[in-house]
């Protein structure tokens, strides 16, 4: 007579969605990832094919227009500076690749953090990596192991219309780090120092703010996928 409708059976936008908020984001982020990471991989390759002495290097040293960024601090495995860029490159063009290809698939998530580990350990820096970690997990996040328990509050339903907002927000703020730290030393000879301990924490505030608002919009909209392993 009467059919009841289970939560099971609510419909959910597949994964391939374009409407898919977390995928966007990690998208967009993750080529931002990938472009931070060839900088440091640039800068590598460009030095003499020698071994650093040290764990941790500079991408870019004496380089006036990375004076604002401390150079760009970074760590290696590699004893050779020229092959740690080398290997920065290939892993951050796979970084870049894989986030744009990411289906919101648990593997997906992981290999994403794999490969941001092995950024920081080749001489990609701190930032790039870290922005990996945080992109990574937010896909993990993204493909749920159950339902909602309970149907979201006012608030999450507003943070989530606002994430594309706050994705430009946080491109923004990290191409303002890089390249707009640089270009403005180059450009104007400012010695702009203090910026980043101001842009830092602003882009990565941000960054959070914007996978947390992917997240809750897809959650709300019914656009998360089932799990696919």
């Amino acid at each position: 007579m009467f059919t009841r409708t289970t939560q099971s059976q609510v419909p959910r936008a597949p994964a391939t969605s374009a409407r898919h908020a977390t995928r966007t984001v990690v998208a967009a982020l993750g080529l931002v990832t990938a472009f931070a990471g060839l900088e440091h991989g640039v800068g590598e390759l460009t030095q003499p094919s020698t071994d650093p002495g040290s764990l941790f290097i500079e991408s870019w040293p004496h380089v006036a227009a990375f004076e604002p960024l401390g150079g760009e601090p970074a760590m290696t495995l590699i004893p050779d500076l020229r092959v740690s860029g080398v290997v920065t490159i290939l892993f951050s063009l796979a970084l870049g690749w894989w986030a744009v290809r990411a289906r919101a698939r648990r593997r997906d998530g992981w290999l994403l953090l794999g490969l941001s580990v092995v950024l920081l350990l080749v001489g990609g820096g701190f930032g790039p990596p870290l922005l990996g970690l945080l992109l990574g997990y937010a896909m993990l996040r993204a493909v749920p192991s159950r339902p909602l328990a309970r149907p979201p509050g006012t608030a999450r339903r507003a943070l989530g219309r606002r994430w594309r907002q706050l994705l430009v927000l946080t491109v923004s703020s990290f191409l303002a780090l890089f390249p707009g730290m640089v270009l403005l030393r180059w450009w104007t000879g400012i010695d702009g120092s203090w910026l980043p301990a101001l842009l830092t924490p602003a882009a990565f505030t941000a960054l959070v703010l914007t996978l947390v608002a992917a997240l809750a919009h897809d959650r709300t909209a019914g656009t998360s996928p089932e799990v696919e392993r």
